[in-house]
Formats: C-alpha cells, sequence, structure tokens
C-alpha cells in the first residue's frame, strides 16, 4: 500500500523533560489510525510536530515523500489539520472564519466553503458568529476547517469532544466515507469506544513513547488493549501478552 506519512526518530522534549521521543510510525493511503494515551503523554506535541506548528529536536516527518521541516509548504499541500482548540475567530461567523482559510488556497472553487458546512451540520448556523456557538458546534467547525483544502491526509486532535449522538454519527460517516475514498486520516482522542468504531489501526503514546498495535484483536476491545498497555487491570483476560 502506499505510503502517505512517514515518522522517523521524532524527538521533541522541554524543559520538564516531557515532550515524545523517537517516535517511529506510518500512514498509508485510506488508513485511519486512532492515536490514544494519558493527559501528558505527548500527542498534541507529536501532531503539532507533523504540521511544523512545532520543531522537533530530532527526526523528521515525510508527507508522500517531502520533508515538512525542510520544505513545509510542499509537504503540507496536502495536510487537513485541527490541533488543540484551533484558530476561530469568536467575532466572525461560521461562514467568515473559513472564508479567512479559504485565501490560502486560490485553486479551491468558491463553493467549497458551503460544502464543508454542509458536511459538518452547519449550513443553517453559517452566518452565526462563533461567540455564540457551543463547543460541539466549534468542533464541527474546526473539522470543516480541516476539511476545506480537499487534504489528501487529515490529522485531527481530540475532534468528538463536545459532539452530542448527531454530531458523533456526522463524524463517523465523515471519515469512513472520506477513507474510502483514499483520504488517510490520525485522529486522537480519549474515547475507545468511538476510535474503535472508525480506526482501523492503533499507536498509543505513554511518557513520549509510542506503542504501534495495528490492528485490533478479534478478541479484545481497544479499551481493554489500552488498559493493558498504560498497566491497569484487565479483568478476565491475560494483560502480559501487550506487556512484552
Amino acid at each position: 500500500m502506499e505510503t502517505v506519512l512517514q515518522v522517523t526518530g521524532l524527538t521533541k522534549t522541554y524543559k520538564n523533560n516531557r515532550g515524545i521521543k523517537g517516535i517511529h510510525f506510518s500512514i498509508n493511503r485510506g488508513e485511519i489510525k486512532g492515536l490514544l494515551g494519558p493527559n501528558g503523554a505527548g500527542k498534541t506535541t507529536l501532531m503539532k510536530c507533523m504540521v511544523g506548528l512545532a520543531f522537533p529536536d530530532q527526526g523528521e516527518v515525510s508527507i508522500f515523500g517531502k520533508k515538512v521541516h525542510e520544505d513545509c509548504k510542499l509537504a503540507l499541500s496536502q495536510v487537513g489539520a485541527y490541533i488543540g482548540t484551533g484558530a476561530l475567530y469568536d467575532h466572525l461567523t461560521a461562514y467568515q472564519n473559513l472564508k479567512l482559510a479559504f485565501r490560502f488556497y486560490p485553486t479551491l472553487a468558491s463553493t467549497r466553503i458551503d460544502e464543508v458546512l454542509e458536511q459538518v451540520g452547519l449550513t443553517s448556523y453559517k452566518h452565526e458568529k462563533v461567540k455564540g456557538f457551543s463547543m460541539g458546534m466549534r468542533q464541527r467547525l474546526g473539522i470543516a476547517s480541516a476539511l476545506l483544502s480537499n487534504p489528501s491526509i487529515i490529522i485531527l486532535d481530540e475532534p468528538a469532544n463536545g459532539l452530542d449522538v448527531d454530531g458523533m454519527i456526522m463524524f463517523r460517516n465523515l471519515i469512513k466515507g472520506l477513507a474510502n475514498d483514499g483520504v488517510s486520516f490520525l485522529v486522537s482522542s480519549h474515547l475507545t469506544s468511538e476510535l474503535e468504531k472508525i480506526c482501523n489501526s492503533y499507536s498509543i503514546l505513554i511518557k513520549g513513547e509510542l506503542h504501534d498495535i495495528g490492528a485490533l484483536p478479534t478478541y479484545q476491545s481497544l479499551e481493554e488493549v489500552y488498559v493493558a498497555k498504560i498497566g491497569g487491570e484487565l479483568l478476565g483476560n491475560n494483560k502480559d501478552q501487550y506487556n512484552q
């Protein structure tokens, strides 16, 4: 399968000695990789390094063979991302927020903003100011911003936070549909049950170190595998097989 993203030896540490250490992994075309880990494990740091928002101490990220920290603009030309709380402007409407980003993509059709607003279910709110949006609506708008450029790989940091049931279903269907068309995803979340519904491979960050799980075994849930990896009790199962 075609590798669209390759992370090699990525290290980024802060003064408090937190960060990420020697990360290696790849994402193939159409793959939906779930990224899990406790708070402070380094998930957001990893994602920021992948999209040029943080500069690593060592290692490299290559997207379609282009190195992010050598030619950021070219490497990220096929990437969409929504990391952290994102850059949403409260005094602007949903449409105006996306129009600000739209100016960076001169080849896009003028109808693209309306298309992504419809994809995330915000069409009827497009002329309302973001300051009145709920957390779930902000998340929908952040996802729309990641979709705007028709990217080939999309990186999402806790995108399901604040989504109601309808929002969760929208998100699942959207991700699966795009993946079927060859779009690749890296999605971080604390919601193991939600990741299990959309992802086909998984990695876990523990104290800055990445543990690649791959696909889930048929006899275990993602929550069981995750709890075993971080050293918790795995009732009724043998956790040693995941702690080797």
